[in-house]
């Protein structure tokens, strides 16, 4: 069975009154003893001093009753100081070895863990700055792509004219215009052909930069919680093998290193 470890207010507190009640005890003795060497028998009492002998004996009476209950304190008082494990002094040495290797290497990981971090968080920088740069770039040329392409149809449309689509190749004057008409015609059906296909790859690859987005989005959450963790263990391991509080001690347990991958909030913020 595990005892509750006690603060030292509270071992102080019992210590000082365990020895007030030794100083009453000593006390209540002592006057005991006198009473009982001055207190002659019954016997040799005549009538006249009967009132004497009993007052004596009531006197008698209460001290013994609180000397009873002065014991009575101090075994309980006793009982309830608590009780260390008993351990050679080897065993303890080998235990407190064993914790300082412990929290070395816990030290050792803390560090390697940092180093990670700052690692993987420049490595992250770079490729979300790089992905950002292409995706910037190729917006870019898709809107100039766009805008050449939107020229060159508002051109050939002034060109051909609003009713050339509906113009009879017998109307025409010269075989010079018509040869024009249906080269122009020609032009005009591969560059709206191309803007349609480019259309479509603008808003698929629209499509793919929001997808890319979210993900970066993410990745940069996790992150966020992965630095947050990373601080949680620096600031575990800053803290002392037993924490005072004004209350009462806590003992935060360093043998298992599970601690690193989860750390407890109610010990990190005391």
């Amino acid at each position: 069975m595990s005892l509750r470890p006690y603060s030292k207010k509270s071992v102080q507190r019992i210590t000082k009154e365990t020895e007030f009640i030794q100083q009453r005890y000593n006390y209540y003795s002592g006057r005991f003893n006198e009473i009982k060497k001055k207190t002659l028998s019954p016997t040799v009492f005549t009538r006249n001093s009967s009132s004497e002998f009993l007052q004596k004996k009531k006197e008698l009476n209460d001290l013994t009753k609180k000397l009873e209950i002065v014991h009575k304190e101090k075994t309980r008082l006793t009982k309830s100081q608590p009780r260390l494990p008993k351990k050679s002094i080897g065993e303890m040495w080998l235990v407190k070895r064993r914790l300082e290797e412990q929290v070395s290497s816990a030290k050792e990981l803390n560090q390697k863990l940092k180093a990670n971090r700052k690692n993987l968080q420049k490595k992250t920088d770079e490729v979300i700055t790089n992905e950002y740069n292409k995706t910037k770039k190729c917006l870019e040329e898709l809107e100039l792509d766009h805008k050449s392409k939107c020229i060159m149809i508002s051109e050939l449309k002034k060109t051909l004219g609003p009713e050339d689509d509906y113009k009879d190749l017998n109307n025409i004057g010269s075989t010079n215009q018509e040869a024009e008409y249906i080269k122009l015609q020609k032009y005009y059906k591969i560059i709206k052909k191309s803007y349609r296909a480019n259309e479509t790859k603008n808003k698929q690859k629209y499509k793919e930069l929001q997808e890319l987005e979210q993900k970066l989005q993410q990745d940069k959450v996790c992150l966020q919680m992965k630095i947050l963790k990373t601080k949680q263990q620096e600031r575990l391991l800053e803290l002392s093998f037993t924490h005072n509080t004004d209350e009462n001690t806590l003992i935060h347990n360093y043998t298992d290193p599970s601690f690193l991958y989860k750390p407890s909030v109610k010990g990190l913020y005391i």
